[in-house]
């Protein structure tokens, strides 16, 4: 039997939970083609993923006006709602782990538009595996503030000492800590191991799977 020290888990979407960089690149360079401007690459697009909104523009678009900043997003998105799931999974071993973490309350906190993730995670078969999503239209400050993650503890009624916040981010790590909450960091996703160490999560793991370690009390540090 599994040990409950933790009874609720929430993760981020991108880079997290599923790899969804190659259809963001894709909708994106859509976009930028429509508005003849240079296209990005795969690394770009790994930087742009999970900052927000904001910050996703102007990765992309640093130099332009915001009226084309305006278009290139209602591009961008019209595109990807089509487009979101033809090459977007879950990471390996993810739809094994999130099955064996059924019992306890499971949640999604990602700075992407609920309607895309929520469309995203049904479209990928495990929406029904969680108790909440979150995204930006749902709280006044997007993650690195802990807005999310505590608006999610208070609607599952759940307490952060018990909680863990898996992510792939520095801005997770900073949310997740300023709700009080422990944390496990994923190297296998888009964020930079030169990143997520300094912000010294609980846990730091190279694999799903380890998820289930960490549950189990079988992975107890943080190990860089």
């Amino acid at each position: 039997m599994m040990n409950h020290r933790f009874e609720t888990i929430i993760f981020d979407l991108d880079g997290t939970l599923a790899d969804t960089a190659p259809d963001v690149m894709v909708a994106i360079n859509h976009a930028l083609n429509k508005m003849k401007a240079r296209p990005v690459s795969l690394d770009q697009v790994k930087r742009a993923i999970g900052p927000g909104k904001e910050e996703f523009i102007q990765t992309v678009l640093p130099d332009a006006r915001k009226s084309e900043k305006e278009k290139f997003l209602s591009s961008f998105r019209a595109f990807y709602w089509d487009h979101c799931l033809s090459q977007t999974a879950l990471y390996p071993q993810m739809e094994e782990v999130l099955n064996k973490l059924q019992g306890r309350a499971l949640a999604v906190a990602s700075n992407k538009p609920r309607f895309f993730t929520e469309k995203i995670l049904k479209g990928l078969g495990v929406l029904d595996l969680f108790h909440g999503v979150v995204g930006p239209e749902d709280v006044t400050h997007a993650k690195p503030h802990p807005e999310m993650i505590v608006a999610l503890l208070k609607r599952l009624e759940k307490k952060p000492s018990r909680t863990l916040l898996v992510g792939d981010t520095d801005k997770d790590m900073l949310a997740g800590r300023g709700a009080g909450v422990r944390l496990c960091a994923v190297r296998y996703g888009y964020g930079r191991s030169e990143d997520l160490i300094p912000q010294r999560p609980d846990f730091l793991i190279d694999y799903p799977g380890e998820l289930l370690d960490i549950i189990d009390n079988n992975f107890t540090s943080f190990s860089a």
